[in-house]
């Protein structure tokens, strides 16, 4: 493996951790069909790789958990 690599295998596993971290937060306080924690787990995704790529050494987590409350697409 190129060591080129490793910054960014870190930056994917620093990512990943946010990831569960903001997800335990939010699965709790919502009420959701098991089909829908799929779509919402892709939407606190793109909205962790955002943050991450924007603010990579910043801790993310309370972002990501108030970006996901804000934002997160309610079904009718």
């Amino acid at each position: 493996m190129p060591f080129s690599s490793l910054p960014e295998l870190l930056e994917l596993a620093t990512a990943r951790e946010a990831f569960e971290i903001a997800w335990a937060h939010i699965e709790p306080s919502l009420c959701f069909q098991a089909a829908s924690s799929e779509s919402m787990r892709r939407w606190l995704g793109h909205i962790v790789a955002g943050l991450s790529s924007a603010q990579p050494d910043a801790d993310i987590v309370p972002l990501a958990v108030e970006q996901f409350l804000a934002t997160v697409p309610i079904s009718h």
